[in-house]
């Protein structure tokens, strides 16, 4: 787990020091703590649901399609007239296939794109497409934005794909709070082996905890589909939003 983190942060150049920890997962809540530790990391936040986040990230998730068409053509008048064509067409099979699931077309948001590079070259930059802008010379800015120098003013620039993104976004749901005010005792105390040997830890469940909820680790507190553990020289509270914070020590 921490050769995948630090793969992915660290050796892109982000310095771990100043971020939070999103756990989430059936594992996830269980090591974060201790990776945070580890990365230097000083904060973990555990969302509601977490145990269900993914699943939950597809409920949520806006329905897309992608459409795309190889077209390998100048970049004039006329190709754009071409472009225009191609895009209608696919926003017609984007609004019929929306029907057909059921979706609310309304809200549909259309994203198209060229894939644009100079003649002779083999690879391309996606770029937002705009009917009424000089597609040519926003190539030319976010080539030279991306590598620091430009042709010459006349070298023609191409289109190789015409893509589109047809999107429609999912009605907006509210994940649950804390809603109990009052404290609640441990359910149970069970004996954990750390690092440092065996101890009687107290044991939570989530949907007992209240609004003004801390606990210094070890402490373990239980949720539908995880398990959250909070190591010695760490705190853990509740937000009101219902994520809970650990504070590594």
């Amino acid at each position: 787990m921490l050769r995948g983190i630090r793969r992915a942060t660290e050796g892109k150049g982000i310095d771990l020091r100043d971020s939070t920890l999103l756990a989430f997962g059936g594992a996830g809540p269980l090591h974060a703590a201790e990776l945070a530790k580890e990365l230097g990391i000083k904060e973990v936040l555990v969302p509601p649901l977490a145990g269900m986040f993914s699943a939950l990230g597809i409920l949520l998730s806006s329905v897309r399609l992608d459409f795309g068409k190889t077209l390998s053509a100048e970049w004039h008048s006329e190709t754009r007239q071409v472009v225009n064509r191609v895009l209608d067409r696919f926003k017609e099979k984007a609004l019929k296939s929306f029907k057909r699931q059921g979706l609310n077309i309304r809200d549909t948001v259309f994203r198209p794109f060229l894939d644009l590079r100079y003649k002779g070259q083999t690879f391309y930059l996606t770029i937002s497409y705009d009917k009424n802008a000089d597609m040519a010379e926003r190539f030319r800015q976010v080539f030279g934005n991306r590598y620091g120098y430009t042709m010459e003013i006349d070298h023609t620039v191409e289109v190789v794909n015409v893509r589109l993104s047809a999107i429609v976004p999912r009605e907006e749901i509210f994940l649950p709070g804390v809603k109990n005010v009052s404290p609640l005792p441990p359910v149970t105390q069970r004996t954990v082996l750390l690092s440092s040997g065996s101890a009687l830890v107290p044991i939570y469940r989530r949907e007992d905890l209240w609004r003004s909820f801390f606990a210094q680790g070890p402490v373990v507190i239980e949720d539908d589909g995880c398990t959250l553990f909070v190591p010695s020289e760490c705190e853990v509270s509740v937000e009101v939003n219902g994520c809970l914070r650990v504070t590594v020590g």
